[in-house]
């Protein structure tokens, strides 16, 4: 019979306490740190672009570049299959862009096991997972994390393990929450068709996707076994995430891992270009939806134009999503978004779209497919070119795209613009590339007391939603001029005339920006703070001294020729007062005046 004394009870407790811990560390042995190696031409693609964005004043842009070239991370798990070969599971949005991926476990004692040169063996755009193999032959491990084999329940306990982040850099985590909504269905995060979602409150932070939502199970190996694996947060509300569930993410390994499901070489590439064209034709759809048949190989080489592009002519809500992507997620996949743009407006309006359809496959060899896609509106069929990528078939080129004339007839040019020129998108919007403006102009005085001089000005506009809606700026702002005014000591008045002012202090300004095609206007109001630096150190009277403030409203505008600086001009009108307290005292000078002047843009 077993005695429990005071001693026994006390390493009772203990063990209560060190046994989960124990587990914790065994869930974390196989849970690791994902972290992309991009391509090599895409990272040297950015490095230059990144100089070009800085340059023509699109800063938002150029630290969103280099933000990404710095890198980040995920989270991914071990599977073993049944033949003993190893495997990662993690998001296709951890590792979309990867030519390589290494992976990181952490040991119990602080020390790290890497693993580098794993290849995504595939990355499912529909339901957002990755497998990653390791090179061939390694296997570390002898057995993975085991998936549930019952589906999630509401009130169940889960937990989420992984690596978010924290200054920058990984730590491990593991939040316990519970299944508020067993069977989620969100068609924006996945086609309900295809899955439903896991909603719980366990903890996510960025850097827990593709590790694993977790529940206990006795019969695994470390005592809890995977439900599902998280993927997204919801920052509207709190405690809101998601995860795939485990029988979505074992079809997808088997669907992967199966060769019986794998067909031809060219049967592959046939139905992803039917996929295509059945997408583009889609009523309902918009470019979005042709964004993941776009491979990182077209964005490396006509990224750059088709951003550009897209900024320049593209309707704003098309803008806004670009350019939404391009910074708050990835360059790389904005400058997807924006080529992904550019070939749904090649292929025409809804109606026109729904004419395409495509030739037949040609298998250049195992690495490289064409496809002629046709339309009764193209006068040739257009020229696709697709590689796989990841897994996948993807587009690597798109060709140019004429239309026939209004007869039908083709090799008739009528001057009529094709859809490719975007003729009927709207070309206003309310924003503007230019975050710094150096202004210079002549001050004509419209008081009498107050001569005509000059101006000039710095300002800088803020983009604070990274959408190039610059309607804040701040700077600094000068006036020089002569004024006449009265001065008053010892009782006695004296006026004085073209006494000198030299004024100089900080500017606020607020703007609308308004583009129409390369045309910019932009209505402003600002103010001016400023003391008059001529008169410090003056004691004859001859010189204002004191502070002056004025205000300013009127409209500039130009155009945009493309080059990295641009001149506008500008037309106002400004009223300044000045309180000119100088040796004695000093009534005010009122000056009112139109601002004619250049600004440069850049």
């Amino acid at each position: 019979m077993f005695i429990r004394t005071a001693k026994t009870k006390r390493l009772f407790i203990i063990l209560l306490f060190l046994f989960p811990a124990a587990v914790f560390s065994q869930v974390k042995n196989y849970v690791g740190i994902v972290r992309e190696k991009y391509y090599p031409e895409s990272v040297s693609m950015l490095e230059e672009y990144r100089e070009l964005l800085q340059s023509k004043g699109y800063t938002s842009y150029a630290k969103a570049v280099d933000s990404y070239l710095k890198g980040g991370f995920g989270s991914g798990f071990v599977y073993v299959a049944p033949d003993g070969t190893n495997y990662i599971i993690t998001n296709r949005h951890v590792v979309s862009q990867a030519e390589t991926v290494s992976i990181e476990f952490e040991g119990d004692n602080g020390g790290t096991t890497k693993y580098d040169n794993l290849k995504v063996l595939n990355a499912d755009e529909e339901i957002d997972l990755a497998i990653l193999s390791f090179p061939k032959g390694i296997n570390p491990f002898k057995t993975g994390l085991s998936f549930s084999s019952k589906p999630a329940s509401d009130g169940q306990d889960v937990w989420t393990a992984g690596f978010p982040g924290l200054a920058g850099e990984p730590l491990w985590q593991l939040g316990k929450g519970s299944v508020t909504n067993a069977s989620a269905r969100i068609k924006d995060l996945v086609d309900p068709d295809i899955t439903a979602l896991i909603q719980h409150s366990a903890q996510i932070d960025g850097g827990n996707s593709g590790g694993p939502l977790l529940i206990t199970d006795k019969t695994a190996e470390t005592g809890y076994a995977v439900l599902g694996v998280n993927t997204w947060k919801y920052r509207g509300r709190q405690d809101t995430n998601y995860s795939i569930p485990s029988a979505a993410v074992q079809a997808y390994i088997k669907k992967v891992l199966n060769p019986e499901t794998l067909s031809a070489v060219k049967e592959q590439a046939e139905m992803r270009v039917r996929d295509f064209v059945a997408d583009a034709a889609k009523q309902d759809n918009d470019f979005t939806d042709i964004v993941k048949y776009i491979s990182y190989s077209y964005v490396a080489s006509e990224g750059k134009d088709a951003f550009m592009k897209a900024l320049s002519s593209a309707p704003s809500a098309v803008r806004s999503v670009v350019v939404a992507v391009f910074n708050n997620y990835s360059p790389i996949e904005g400058m997807r978004y924006a080529l992904a743009w550019d070939i749904w407006q090649k292929l025409g309006k809804n109606e026109e779209r729904s004419l395409v359809s495509a030739g037949e496959v040609t298998e250049v060899s195992s690495v490289v497919c064409t496809a002629p896609i046709k339309s009764e509106k193209f006068e040739n069929p257009v020229e696709t070119r697709w590689i796989p990528e990841q897994g996948l078939w993807r587009l690597e080129r798109f060709g140019e795209v004429k239309e026939k004339d209004e007869d039908g007839k083709q090799g008739k040019k009528t001057g009529k613009k094709s859809s490719s020129d975007n003729s009927d998108a709207p070309f206003f919007g309310f924003e503007s590339p230019y975050a710094s403006a150096v202004q210079a102009g002549f001050d004509a005085s419209l008081s009498k007391d107050a001569k005509s001089g000059f101006c000039a000005s710095y300002t800088y506009f803020a983009d604070f939603n990274g959408l190039d809606a610059r309607w804040i700026g701040i700077g600094l702002g000068l006036s020089a001029d002569k004024v006449n005014f009265v001065s008053e000591k010892d009782y006695v008045f004296v006026k004085i005339s073209d006494a000198n002012r030299f004024i100089m202090g900080p500017l606020l300004t607020v703007q609308v920006p308004m583009s129409i095609g390369k045309a910019y206007v932009l209505p402003y109001i600002s103010g001016f703070l400023g003391f008059n630096w001529a008169g410090f150190g003056s004691f004859d009277n001859k010189t204002p001294q004191g502070v002056a403030a004025s205000f300013e409203g009127g409209v500039k505008g130009g155009y945009d020729f493309g080059a990295d600086i641009n001149v506008f001009l500008g037309l106002g009108y400004r009223r300044m007062s000045q309180k000119a307290s100088s040796f004695g005292k000093g009534m005010a000078v009122e000056k009112n005046s139109l601002i004619i002047s250049a600004i440069l843009v850049f």
